[in-house]
């Protein structure tokens, strides 16, 4: 994984009509101030251009995409399939997205812990 996401890749991995239909769904799920980590993030989150997140952290493996992602208020770039413990303390979510990405996971129950981990009561 880490050779092939050197390289940036500025594409989306689904098309128009399941991107609408994303942030559509985002648009009735996040709450303005909502603290929200993105799993697997990229260049773009399909969030609501009028969302307002709090803290909106990428967690990815490409530093150029993750710096380009204009929803997020910081990122770290991370291989979850070397490492699938999040750098992040118990509780510090609202929120927790992944979009197109969970099939690459190769821990993908150590992954689900973590995001539980990772949500505050009543997180989703």
């Amino acid at each position: 994984d880490s050779i092939f996401y050197d390289q940036p890749r500025l594409v989306y991995h689904i098309d128009d009509y399941a991107v609408r239909a994303l942030t559509q769904y985002y648009s009735h799920h996040l709450k303005d101030g909502d603290d929200v980590l993105d799993i697997c993030s990229s260049w773009v989150s399909h969030y609501p251009e009028e969302f307002k997140g709090g803290n909106v952290v990428g967690l990815g493996m490409n530093e150029y995409e993750l710096s380009q992602n204009k929803q997020l208020s910081s990122y770290v770039v991370k291989d979850l399939n070397r490492d699938p413990i999040f750098p992040f303390q118990d509780e510090s979510f609202d929120k927790v997205t992944c979009v197109v990405s969970v099939d690459y996971l190769n821990q993908p129950l150590e992954i689900f812990r973590e995001i539980s981990r990772v949500l505050r009561p009543g997180g989703e």
